[in-house]
């Protein structure tokens, strides 16, 4: 069966609290299965979807560009953790270069991780600055 909220929970971390304008930031993604049967999850961009915001407008987001599945069958105890790094650009609605991405603004930003298949799987939202 799929994980849910059930059997894993998420984490997100920043490498930093600040970053300059036109920096980038490292994330940590850490997915835990903390249930009792065994699950299987899809770890790809595409399914675990770091999400930026300022405010109400989301400025980030890794399932822009599609990407190949990863499916990882998950036990008691079994961890996950992968680095991700925003280069404080702007997605848009469609999939583009990070090269052609626009910077964004320097202030507060917010980075949540979300199951998309079952968005009460998420991690606690982390605050950064972009300077």
């Amino acid at each position: 069966k799929n994980c849910d909220s059930s059997n894993v929970h998420m984490q997100l971390s920043a490498k930093a609290s600040e970053v300059a304008a036109g920096g980038s930031l490292e994330w940590t993604e850490t997915i835990t299965h903390d249930g009792t049967k065994s699950c299987l999850i899809d770890v790809s961009d595409s399914s675990v979807v770091l999400t930026i915001t300022s405010g109400s407008d989301t400025v980030w987001r890794s399932d822009v560009c599609p990407a190949e599945s990863d499916l990882l069958l998950m036990a008691k105890g079994d961890r996950k953790i992968r680095a991700v790094i925003w280069n404080t650009n702007r997605t848009g609605q469609e999939c583009a270069e990070d090269k052609d991405l626009p910077k964004v603004d320097k202030g507060t930003y917010v980075g949540q991780l979300v199951l998309k298949s079952d968005p009460t799987v998420a991690s606690a939202p982390v605050s950064i600055e972009v300077r």
